[in-house]
């Protein structure tokens, strides 16, 4: 696999920041030439994996931050996406996380971000220590 890009943003841990994650997100779709279909799935994906790491990673902790770490590749003549998350929570358990899709989960008003998430990327990787916890997705650009 041979790096090509890498784009970095570093946002408050903030619901508000969704618009700045957008705009970054839309000027590496420009750069990179990703359809907006693409566009729109990376966008759903990057938004749920923030929302999901102030809620529940930096939990409101003042000063608190959210890094994302975009990085493009290429790997057997295939462009292949790397999202990485990077909150300063404690971490958590993918096999415990509860299943939207169950009878009672269908009507909770939350819950649903790692099904999102699900849907279009393939998760690679979660990790934690004492600084936090990182999250890392792939995607195929197109």
């Amino acid at each position: 696999m041979m790096p090509m890009n890498s784009y970095e943003l570093v946002l408050t841990s903030s619901i508000e920041e969704c618009d700045r994650l957008a705009e970054f997100l839309e000027g590496i779709a420009g750069l990179e030439k990703f359809g907006d279909k693409f566009l729109t799935e990376l966008g759903i994906v990057a938004k749920e994996a923030f929302i999901n790491a102030v809620l529940h990673g930096n939990e409101g902790v003042p000063g608190a931050v959210v890094h994302m770490t975009v990085r493009v590749t290429e790997d057997a003549g295939a462009r292949v996406l790397f999202l990485k998350v990077w909150d300063m929570g404690k971490g958590f358990s993918l096999p415990e996380c509860s299943d939207p899709l169950q009878t009672d989960a269908l009507m909770k008003s939350s819950g649903r971000g790692l099904l999102y998430i699900k849907s279009y990327a393939e998760i690679m990787g979660l990790e934690w220590d004492e600084n936090g916890c990182w999250l890392t997705l792939r995607m195929m650009p197109f």
